[in-house]
């Protein structure tokens, strides 16, 4: 009979031993997993293991099985970090590093999950502990044509600490965007929101109501506050705090409020696509173990609409931007 023996890592600390199987050995089924489970076929450091049973750093797991090794892989494999064939001229702009997380600036365009995550795994690659389940990631979204600072996990705890602020409503995000629309007055917009997956859109609840009562009972409180900073024309440059995270948000709000995001087409934008929206700044409470804040430089393109459009503002940059 075949061993595969594993040793968790620092990331997989605390975590159940089911679920880190899951990961540590993708090729097999999660009912082959159970299975071997039920038999006794894994053990945590010579002991059989329960579905439950909490892993601790350090621990090794062995799996016993006829086809075990061929299923698993090798295990130094699944030790590693998955390592992304992206060349390694890739570059990303960090903008803060440490605490278990890594901030960079994400340039509009760029897709989150296909392109950027994988360049930031490259880039941690060597760096962070190897591990059974933990994969870095990004800990929030951001739209393709959206630029600015988004947040990978570089480690289970400093993860886990970010998405505790997340959810408790402890970190404040700003955005700028160029808004279709003369907005002369500070607002704040308060909707029940709704996403279709089908449509890959949000809207208000109660809009269509007799086609979307499913989603309408699934609809989640969202709250947006908006001030216009600069007004030329037909347009408004606006910063944007979010106090929820609902999908599309400020795309959805906006253009449900009369003021849709320039070129965003997609949720009533008259102009060419793409959409200006730029996530300029998070700002953690002072025990949250960050920075007091994290801020991303204006992009060039955005400022040249602005430009192009006649914006005094269109040359905000560093300490200008930040004061905001």
């Amino acid at each position: 009979m075949n061993i595969v023996r594993l040793k968790a890592g620092s990331n997989d600390d605390g975590r159940r031993i089911d679920r880190i199987l899951r990961r540590a050995c993708a090729e097999l089924p999660v009912s082959a997993i159970h299975r071997l489970l039920r038999k006794g076929r894994v053990l945590l450091d010579g002991k059989r293991a329960e579905r439950g049973s909490r892993v601790s750093n350090g621990q090794f797991i062995e799996i016993l099985g006829a086809d075990i090794q061929e299923a698993v892989g090798r295990a130094d494999h699944a030790l590693q970090p998955e390592t992304p064939g992206v060349s390694g001229k890739s570059k990303i702009v960090v903008l803060y590093e440490g605490g278990g997380i890594l901030a960079v600036s994400k340039a509009a365009g760029m897709r989150t999950q296909e392109e950027l995550s994988a360049i930031v795994r490259e880039y941690l690659h060597g760096k962070t502990e190897p591990s059974l389940s933990f994969t870095p990631g990004p800990l929030h979204r951001l739209d393709r044509w959206a630029s600015g600072v988004i947040v990978f996990g570089s480690s289970l705890a400093g993860a886990q600490r970010f998405s505790a602020l997340m959810q408790s409503s402890l970190l404040q995000k700003t955005y700028i965007a160029l808004l279709e629309g003369s907005l002369q007055n500070e607002q704040i917009w308060r909707d029940n929101l709704c996403y279709s997956n089908a449509a890959r859109k949000t809207r208000l609840a109660g809009q269509d109501s007799a086609e979307y009562k499913t989603e309408d009972a699934k609809a989640k409180y969202a709250e947006t506050h908006v001030v216009p900073l600069e007004l030329c024309g037909a347009f408004t440059l606006a910063k944007i705090e979010i106090k929820t995270g609902r999908t599309h948000q400020i795309r959805a709000q906006a253009a449900a409020h009369g003021f849709p995001l320039y070129g965003d087409r997609k949720y009533g934008g008259k102009n060419r696509p793409p959409f200006f929206l730029h996530a300029f700044r998070l700002v953690f409470p002072n025990d949250s173990h960050f920075p007091l804040s994290i801020s991303a430089p204006f992009p060039p393109a955005f400022a040249k609409k602005l430009s192009e459009l006649g914006f005094h503002a269109h040359n905000l940059q560093g300490s200008e931007l930040c004061q905001l």
